[in-house]
C-alpha cells in the first residue's frame, strides 16, 4: 500500500471519529439557577434506608434535608414547592431515584414533612434550582451538626432539642 493511501485511510478513520465525538450526549448539567425545572409526583424514603449508604457514598440521614433524582448531579440544590399546600423546602440532592414510574424526586423524611406529605406519601410537587452560594438553611436550623457515625438516637435527640442533622457539606462544591 503506497503512502498516500494509508494517508487517506488514516484521514478517513480520523473523519468518521470525530463524527462520532461531534454527536455524543452532553453531559448532565443543572438547569441555570431560579429556572422552573419540572413538575411532577413527589415521594419520602426514611427509616429503612437511614444510615445506609446513598449513591453519593454518604450515609443517609432522614433528618437531614437531602433527596434523590434520577440525573441532577450530586450537590445540587432544590426548592421543592408543593403544589397543593403552598408549602416549600429546601433540598440537596445526595441519591439517585426515585425508581417508581411517574415520580420525579424523592425526600428525604424531614424534608417530606416539612412539606406536609408525610401521610399522604405521594404529592405533586414543582422543582427549582437553587443557586449555590444563595441557599440558606431554614430559620429553625441554627444548630447544624453532622450526622457522620451518629446513631439513630442520638440523630432523634437532636432532631427533638430543635437542630439539624445534616450530611458533612463538601465544600469543593462552594468553589
Amino acid at each position: 500500500m503506497s503512502l498516500s493511501r494509508i494517508t487517506a485511510w488514516l484521514t478517513l478513520a480520523f473523519a468518521l471519529c470525530m463524527q462520532g465525538v461531534a454527536h455524543a450526549a452532553p453531559s448532565i448539567k443543572s438547569p441555570a439557577p431560579g429556572s422552573h425545572m419540572m413538575r411532577g409526583k413527589a415521594s419520602w424514603y426514611g427509616r429503612a434506608h437511614h444510615g445506609r449508604r446513598t449513591a453519593s457514598g454518604r450515609p443517609f440521614n432522614m433528618f437531614a434535608l437531602t433527596a434523590a433524582h434520577r440525573t441532577l448531579p450530586f450537590g445540587t440544590r432544590l426548592r421543592v414547592f408543593h403544589e397543593a399546600s403552598g408549602r416549600s423546602v429546601d433540598v440537596v440532592i445526595d441519591d439517585r431515584g426515585p425508581y417508581i414510574r411517574g415520580r420525579i424526586i424523592d425526600l428525604s423524611k424531614r424534608a417530606a414533612e416539612r412539606l406536609g406529605m408525610l401521610s399522604a406519601g405521594i404529592a405533586d410537587v414543582r422543582l427549582e434550582r437553587l443557586p449555590l452560594k444563595t441557599w440558606l438553611p431554614p430559620d429553625d436550623a441554627e444548630p447544624v451538626e453532622s450526622f457522620r457515625g451518629k446513631s439513630l438516637q442520638n440523630a432523634q435527640h437532636l432532631s427533638a432539642r430543635g437542630g439539624v442533622v445534616s450530611p458533612p457539606l463538601d465544600t469543593r462544591l462552594l468553589r
